[in-house]
């Protein structure tokens, strides 16, 4: 995956630059090009969390007032939470000037104009009702988790791809057994990953193999089966996730390192009584797990498991380092909620040593306010401020645009709680409304500015999506709403944003996110507006070149000092398989080593070996390694068994 705007490939020694069909005068050899990709640029929301490199996180210039916040367009669906009807629009994902969301009421997928809500295209979807469409953005195209309901019984998903432009369909995946998928999947890296409620966990190559054929059937890269998955999208580095099993069924949740290419398991945990509902979160080296903590230690796997929902719990946080070997348990940091009967279901925002966490967790939601935590240089955390009124079950949604070193790095953070039955109605009732809450964080301390009750009103368990332009999109459980009127950035944004990056780099705080971001932006203006911000080549002169060194000639990838980077795909020998990068005898780990020089990487490669399965599948490995994983084949009349 790209690790920034300021990427270029050159010859280097006798080789050729990269092209459709490289061959090297020296030494003739059969190089593998791995597939383009279609990157998402930083300010886009391609999916429910928007950045998987920097999770909630956006530097759209939104609404911060209460006059600010205009209704520019909406749909409304039918909704019977009692008979589990729910024909509503989902949850939308915004890339560029768009706005993708699934209609239950006529199963549809629509891509509409973010200023307008009106369609520039629909297709037919079918699938049985959801609470929200899953749905993710990459590679040039929209993904959904279909839900299925044979009349034979039982229950499944169906991943189905979407040209992004046409929505045109592309291709299906094979069915994931377990209900549906709550709400998360993701993209990354030419990849998708889903996870059913009570089932598994599968990879699914986002590549259309046959574009002659709309109903072809997809395979999954990899599978890992589970009691379940629960607002799950996986914490990505170098070339790992980790992603987290719910654990009901199991004593705990279960927390597992893996290869995101091959599915190999390369380390776990399991967390004594401590459950999970949402996904893990990766910052600056760390993996972030929160968790449902049964606030009664005494009491057995089995007992909670009898009481279900019932269990007292509350929202705990732990944290790991990781290492190419796993998680470094030596280096454990954990906080833990006041709140007695709590727990949550929404994922960790963090942004300049900060988290920001709601709770949620159970069907009815909880007592778990929402918090605001501090995290020091060693990675323990402390609660820095707490909303005790603020009951939600989405996932924050922050923006950087007005942050500076004045105001103490200000963000603007956007929830929507799940809400109050109607005044009259019975503690069960269906009936009610939830509010939108808008709060101002910086180093000076925390305060709510406005809430806001948008009609018609209803429960929701639901987070804000915000467009490239600031527009913000967030979905009640009837009822999708658009507010605002968007706001391109000019060069004075774009120089206030380069003060406040250098600013917060010379505090020990850089965020290659926050750099991609700047420069999506400079990459923008008109070539008068580049020439109006003055700072630029400030920003330039705090980066290093760090350059890989490839078969195909070097790559060079420019970054500030301080910054974790990723890096692209490189063509790889036919007879090797590329296991890492090396800065003379010292291995470069992408997610804990950071740029603070200029560097030459050299590639490290292994053997390849080629293993071919009864199904006439190839495999190409690296020479002593894991197999990854393998489709199990099948024949009528058998069962596989190894």
């Amino acid at each position: 995956m790209f690790a920034g705007v300021f990427l270029a490939i050159n010859g280097g020694g006798h080789h050729d630059p990269v092209g459709p069909d490289p061959v090297d005068p020296v030494d003739p050899v059969e190089l593998v090009y791995p597939r383009d990709l279609v990157e998402t640029t930083p300010s886009q929301w391609s999916y429910a969390g928007g950045d998987l490199g920097s999770l909630g996180v956006t530097d759209s210039k939104t609404p911060v007032t209460e006059e600010d916040m205009v209704l520019a367009w909406s749909v409304t669906g039918v909704m019977d939470a009692g008979t589990n009807i729910w024909k509503v629009p989902s949850s939308p994902l915004c890339v560029d000037d768009k706005v993708y969301y699934y209609k239950g009421e006529d199963c549809t997928l629509h891509c509409c104009d973010v200023s307008t809500g009106a369609d520039m295209a629909v297709v037919k979807c079918e699938s049985a009702g959801v609470y929200t469409m899953p749905m993710a953005y990459g590679d040039g195209k929209i993904f959904v988790a279909a839900y299925v309901q044979p009349d034979s019984g039982g229950s499944y998903s169906i991943l189905k791809a979407f040209d992004a432009e046409t929505l045109e369909p592309l291709f299906v995946g094979t069915p994931v057994g377990g209900q549906d998928v709550q709400w998360f999947m993701s993209y990354y890296d030419g990849k998708v990953f889903m996870g059913t409620y009570q089932g598994g966990f599968e990879c699914f190559s986002s590549e259309d193999k046959d574009s002659s054929r709309p109903d072809e059937v997809s395979e999954p890269l990899w599978a890992i089966q589970s009691d379940g998955f629960c607002n799950e999208i996986p914490a990505f580095f170098g070339d790992f996730c980790v992603i987290v099993k719910r654990g009901f069924k199991e004593g705990g949740a279960t927390a597992l390192m893996i290869r995101a290419d091959t599915g190999e398991t390369v380390d776990s945990i399991q967390f004594d009584r401590e459950f999970s509902s949402s996904g893990p979160t990766f910052y600056e080296g760390r993996v972030y797990f929160p968790l449902m903590r049964a606030t009664d230690r005494s009491m057995t796997a089995e007992e909670i498991e009898e009481l279900g929902q019932n269990t007292p719990e509350h929202l705990a946080i732990r944290s790991y380092e990781v290492s190419s070997d796993g998680f470094v348990l030596s280096s454990e940091r954990f906080w833990e909620s006041e709140c007695e009967l709590g727990g949550t279901q929404c994922m960790a925002v963090i942004w300049n040593d900060v988290i920001y966490i709601g709770g949620g967790g159970k069907t009815m939601g909880t007592d778990e306010p929402f918090w605001i935590i501090d995290i020091a240089e060693d990675g323990s955390m402390k609660t820095k401020s707490v909303f005790w009124e603020l009951q939600t079950k989405g996932t924050a949604a922050i923006t950087t645009a007005y942050s500076t070193a004045e105001n103490g790095y200000a963000v603007y953070i956007y929830l929507m709680e799940y809400g109050h039955v109607n005044p009259g109605e019975a503690a069960d009732s269906a009936n009610g409304y939830s509010e939108i809450y808008v709060i101002r964080d910086s180093k000076y301390g925390s305060e709510l500015l406005f809430t806001l009750r948008p009609e018609p009103a209803n429960f929701c368990w639901q987070s804000f999506c915000i467009s490239k332009d600031g527009h913000l999109l967030v979905k009640n459980d009837s009822t999708l709403f658009c507010f605002g009127v968007g706001s391109d950035y000019t060069p004075e944004d774009v120089e206030a944003s380069i003060d406040r990056f250098i600013a917060m780099s010379d505090e020990g705080n850089v965020n290659m996110r926050d750099f991609q971001r700047i420069l999506s932006r400079y990459d923008g203006l008109s070539e008068s507006g580049k020439a109006a911000v003055g700072n630029y080549q400030d920003l330039m002169d705090m980066c290093f070149t760090v350059t890989l060194r490839a078969d195909s000639g070097d790559v060079r990838i420019q970054a500030p000092k301080g910054a974790l980077i990723e890096f692209p795909d490189v063509p790889v020998p036919a007879d090797k398989v590329l296991t890492g990068w090396r800065r003379g005898l010292e291995d470069w780990e992408p997610y804990k080593t950071v740029v603070d020089r200029d560097t030459i990487l050299d590639t490290v490669f292994a053997d390849a070996v080629h293993v071919t399965v009864s199904d006439g599948q190839t495999l190409r490995v690296a020479e002593g390694s894991v197999l990854p994983y393998i489709n199990d084949p099948s024949r009528d009349g058998y069962a596989f068994d190894g």
